[in-house]
């Protein structure tokens, strides 16, 4: 059985609320730097995956603020999965 992917997504800004973890990823879509800020907890780890579910890159981080850089990607959708006081975080990021 397929596991589902739960996607929390707007226009240009994304917000996810669950069990006092709040993270923000912005501006989105983005043509080179995207925003990630957790209100609470640090966030551990950031992995991003093409649409087709193949890993592009991994970030180990213990900061609750980031700025990545993404220039080197081609446009198009990809996923972040982002490891938060040990709960798994998805969005769906779009590059211009």
């Amino acid at each position: 059985m397929k596991k589902q992917v739960p996607y929390i997504y707007g226009t240009c800004f994304f917000c996810f609320q669950r069990a006092n973890t709040s993270v923000r990823v912005f501006l989105n879509p983005f043509l080179d730097d995207l925003n990630i800020i957790s209100d609470i907890e640090n966030i551990q780890e950031m992995t991003l995956y093409t649409s087709l579910g193949q890993k592009v890159m991994r970030i180990s981080t213990y900061q609750r603020q980031e700025q990545l850089s993404f220039d080197q990607l081609d446009t198009g959708v990809y996923i972040l999965e982002m490891l938060v006081n040990n709960q798994r975080i998805v969005r769906k990021i779009i590059k211009k």
